[in-house]
């Protein structure tokens, strides 16, 4: 134990006023006086209880007691003082604070108190209502039957950095409507609210990862909209040039996770991260965040807005607005009218959205065609909606991009799509990014595919799928380092995505840096073991190094974690009796028997003609690729697996006629 530092078992209370940070902003000599005025009125009574102001931060105190009884007992005789201080009071004359109290194991060193007493205490107090009480389980199991105000368990809380699970009680005051169990009241008109605690200045903010957000709703049904807020929040700070915002796909890893805030920090390469929450109750939503130092787990700040739900768009940029605002992040005119652009929406159109994009992000084959449904039932809802058409864009490129439906129909549709939504926004980078994916792996027009691949990083320089499909159309090209320099600033922005990982890989495949590559390949697999990219990887990397037993094991695991185990079973079977060369032969059997049943994309039968060293039938099936317009046909200017072929004029008729030829 560090010199001058006491550990004891204390009750703290967190209080903050509702509203204040917004009435700063509208009126401020009317705010500090009104805070004044609030700070005369409670100050007196800590003591009557035992109490010992810690700290107080702008609105908000902390405060120490020694008993759970008298924490609470305080705490009501706060709220009832306010209630009736300002019961004849205008609205904008009132004031109104929360109150969360924990009851736990404290630290105490220089005149502060730390741990997870306090830290549980700070994440409990949000989720009172206006004039509210929370309190957790333990200090409910104290206050029973000690005073008169009934309890009401209103959740079970899996508060962040705190691994257990929380029981959370609220008291109900005599003047409360009747109470719903099942989650807190939302009041009506928009709110805003500061909490928080500092020790001192953190140091300038300039990167941050925004943690899944938690579903206060009870209701595992409502994750697709929490997930589809936090991404939003995630877009809108990523429109903010002096911000570095780590993407979604690698933020998510740390949903309910019991890492703390440095070790997250540090992962992640930021200097602060936000954590945040979701209630909805009708057709209300409030989302709190909360900004936390990185390497101190300081918690700087917090605001809590509220709209209805055709207003969430502009709630998500007001929240966006205010970290910025917090962390004194320039923003320039053109970056304010895009915040500023948020307009309402269709509440039915928005939820079929949001349940597309949930879906979409599970890439299976069945997800997929779910999302496909969602997004077309948010056009019924509303025909002008370009999101929906940039997601059946973006879906219908993946279908066939995996070889789950025959490319030429579902991408030409698929590029009507993103035509439609450029049409109604031509500012969506996602709409840029993903018609340059339709002319570069269908239409193969090199020149079109560059400048719409450039376009979506212009609009949205964050935006770390436009900065990976570039890379691959750069090492299609022949432009390594470029390729290189793309699919690091991917990375940069969404470290822990695993395609990315895997496209990095490919990239040194394509420079024929093999150990480099396999050394990416595995990367990827110590984090995620069944992804069967980074197998394929591996197999086409120990191939081109003669490490054939090497190549046929990762061969097989990437084909039976595709689902595709006829193939894999085919490799077993093939390698005792023939070798690599034989396991390859009876696969691509395998496959193209298969082709006759349902779509196989030509390549992928292709690819094991030629590494069994069947050079005719790689060729035959090459040209059968050409005439579909398979995707992976852009490959073949790099692609390792063609090496054998690559000197035969047919092979070099195919490049001639896609425009690849050198």
């Amino acid at each position: 134990m560090a010199e001058g530092e006491q550990r004891r078992l204390a009750a703290i209370m967190f209080t903050d006023i509702v509203g204040y940070s917004a009435l700063t902003h509208k009126n401020e000599s009317l705010a500090l006086e009104l805070l004044e005025e609030h700070r005369k009125l409670l100050r007196p009574l800590f003591p009557q209880y035992g109490g010992q102001e810690i700290e107080t931060i702008g609105d908000a105190f902390l405060v120490e007691f020694g008993s759970a009884v008298e924490a609470t007992r305080c705490a009501i005789e706060m709220q009832n003082t306010l209630t009736q201080k300002y019961a004849t009071a205008s609205r904008d004359q009132q004031v109104q604070i929360r109150i969360g109290i924990h009851l736990g194991d404290i630290i105490y060193q220089d005149h502060k108190i730390y741990g997870d007493g306090v830290n549980i205490a700070s994440r409990i107090e949000p989720l009172a209502d206006p004039g509210g009480i929370c309190v957790s389980e333990d200090v409910a199991r104290q206050i029973h039957n000690k005073i008169q105000e009934p309890l009401v368990k209103i959740k079970t809380q899996q508060l962040k950095n705190i691994k257990q699970r929380v029981e959370i009680y609220k008291i109900v005051f005599s003047w409360e409507k009747q109470v719903r169990s099942d989650m807190p009241q939302l009041p009506t008109g928009l709110e805003q609210k500061r909490i928080g605690r500092a020790a001192g200045p953190p140091g300038k903010i300039t990167s941050i990862a925004v943690l899944p957000l938690d579903n206060l709703m009870n209701d595992s049904e409502q994750e697709y909209f929490v997930d589809g807020m936090h991404e939003e929040l995630i877009t809108d700070l990523s429109k903010m040039g002096a911000l570095k915002i780590i993407s979604r796909t690698s933020v998510k890893r740390y949903k309910k996770t019991d890492k703390s805030i440095p070790e997250i920090a540090r992962e992640l390469s930021v200097d602060a991260v936000i954590e945040g929450s979701v209630l909805r109750a009708g057709d209300r939503v409030r989302i709190t965040a909360q900004l936390i130092h990185g390497a101190t787990d300081t918690h700087l700040w917090a605001e809590s807005y509220e709209r209805d739900l055709q207003d969430v768009l502009l709630l998500q940029s007001e929240v966006a607005q205010a970290i910025a605002r917090e962390i004194n992040i320039a923003i320039t005119p053109e970056e304010q009218a895009q915040l500023a652009s948020a307009r309402p929406v269709n509440p039915e159109a928005y939820e079929a959205y949001l349940k597309g994009g949930f879906h979409w992000y599970r890439q299976s084959p069945e997800q997929l065609e779910i999302a496909l449904e969602y997004f077309e039932l948010a056009l019924e809802k509303d025909p002008n909606y370009a999101l929906a058409y940039t997601g059946i864009a973006s879906t219908r490129f993946a279908l066939a991009f995996r070889g789950v439906v025959p490319p030429r129909e579902s991408l030409l549709k698929g590029k009507t799509a993103a035509l439609k939504a450029m049409e109604l926004d031509d500012t969506l980078a996602e709409a840029h990014g993903v018609l340059a994916c339709f002319i570069y792996w269908s239409e193969w027009d090199w020149t079109g595919a560059e400048t719409e691949f450039r376009r979506a990083i212009e609009l949205n320089p964050k935006y770390p799928d436009a900065h990976m499909f570039y890379s691959r159309f750069l090492t299609s090209m022949r432009r390594p380092e470029e390729a290189m320099a793309e699919i690091r600033r991917a990375l940069e922005l969404d470290p822990f995505n695993t395609l990315f990982q895997y496209v990095d890989g490919l990239d040194l495949l394509g420079m024929r840096r093999y150990d480099d590559a396999i050394a990416q390949f595995r990367k990827t697999l110590r984090t995620e073991p069944k992804f069967p990219w980074a197998h394929r990887g591996l197999w086409l990397a120990f191939q081109k190094k003669g490490m054939h037993e090497e190549a046929f094991v990762s061969a097989k695991r990437h084909f039976a974690l595709m689902g595709n185990s006829e193939v894999a079973e085919a490799l077993e079977r093939g390698y005792p009796q023939a070798g690599y060369p034989g396991a390859m032969s009876l696969a691509g059997e395998r496959l193209a028997a298969r082709s006759n049943e349902r779509y196989v994309p030509a390549t992928w039968i292709a690819e094991l003609y030629t590494h069994a060293g069947e050079k005719e039938q790689g060729l035959e099936w090459l040209e059968k690729a050409y005439q579909e317009h398979d995707p992976l046909m852009v490959e073949l200017f790099v692609g390792s697996s063609w090496d054998p072929i690559r000197d035969d004029p047919r092979f070099h008729d195919l490049l001639r006629r896609m425009n690849l030829e050198p």
